[in-house]
């Protein structure tokens, strides 16, 4: 039984059967804060081979890039591009890399300078933050 995305706000939904254009567009992308109309379904990995994901274009493309990047590809950007156009839509990298993802700060390294970040607590409060500062390193001209 498929299971359908209802806010845009939740990830996941899936599907148990290969799907139309059309059909796919009546329903939700199934990324994270993604509330725009299905285009492509990709399979499940590890699951029934029956089970399917809708993306819309955006998130199907960023989805190509990173398995273009992870096999070495030298413009996993360029990539990118060659697929938008073949599937006839406007991708603007830029923007689609400027979308909210859940960070474990912990974790996270600065790429100006390879830092992370430091825990703090702040006055007399328990409260914690997370904070960073750096200097972005100067080119020396060759």
């Amino acid at each position: 039984m498929e299971q359908l995305k209802h806010n845009q706000n939740d990830f996941g939904g899936f599907q148990t059967k290969r799907m139309t254009t059309q059909e796919a567009e009546q329903r939700m992308c199934a990324r994270l804060w993604c509330g725009n109309k299905g285009l492509l379904q990709l399979s499940i990995p590890f699951e029934d081979p029956r089970m399917y994901r809708v993306l819309c274009a955006t998130h199907f493309i960023l989805v190509m890039v990173v398995a273009a990047a992870a096999m070495g590809d030298p413009s996993p950007i360029g990539e990118g591009r060659r697929i938008a156009e073949a599937l006839g839509v406007d991708w603007n990298p830029q923007d689609s890399l400027k979308i909210q993802q859940v960070v474990d700060l912990e974790n996270a390294i600065c790429s100006r300078c390879g830092g992370q970040m430091m825990l703090e607590s702040v006055g007399d409060y328990k409260a914690i933050r997370w904070s960073h500062t750096c200097k972005p390193q100067e080119v020396s001209p060759s």
